[in-house]
């Protein structure tokens, strides 16, 4: 979620906007950008410390009791976890909820040919006048 629509929900992620990729605020993409999320429920939630009482809940984690739930969060605060390559492994945990949906996923066709070619070999271009 951006910044401008956080603020609008009453979520913005302290400490407000970052202009530039930031080691500090640990964010490498700025606010605006794709890649940002400046919703601060989300912050919030990814900070959380898995413990002995939560650890069921949280899923697959490679962190240990009273690190933080997100697997990036020690370099990375403020990526959308919609583009994460954990996205998948995080979302599965019952103790984490995003506030966005999931964007559309779109395949390019010449995937989805070769996934119906390998699955059908009638439809191979070598056996189409066969």
């Amino acid at each position: 979620m951006n910044g401008g629509k956080s603020n609008a929900a009453g979520v913005a992620a302290p400490p407000g906007p970052i202009t530039v990729s930031n080691v500090r605020e640990r964010s490498f993409f700025p606010s605006g950008e794709t890649h940002h999320c400046a919703h601060g429920n989300v912050l919030l939630a990814k900070s959380s410390e898995i413990t002995a009482e939560n650890r069921a809940r949280c899923g697959r984690r490679s962190g240990e009791d009273g690190e933080a739930f997100c697997e990036i969060w020690s370099f990375e605060q403020r990526l959308c976890c919609r583009t994460c390559a954990f996205e998948r492994v995080c979302t599965k945990a019952q103790v984490f909820q995003l506030p966005c949906q999931a964007p559309v996923q779109i395949e390019p066709a010449a995937a989805v040919r070769a996934r119906h070619v390998a699955a059908s070999p009638a439809l191979h271009p070598n056996n189409a006048f066969r």
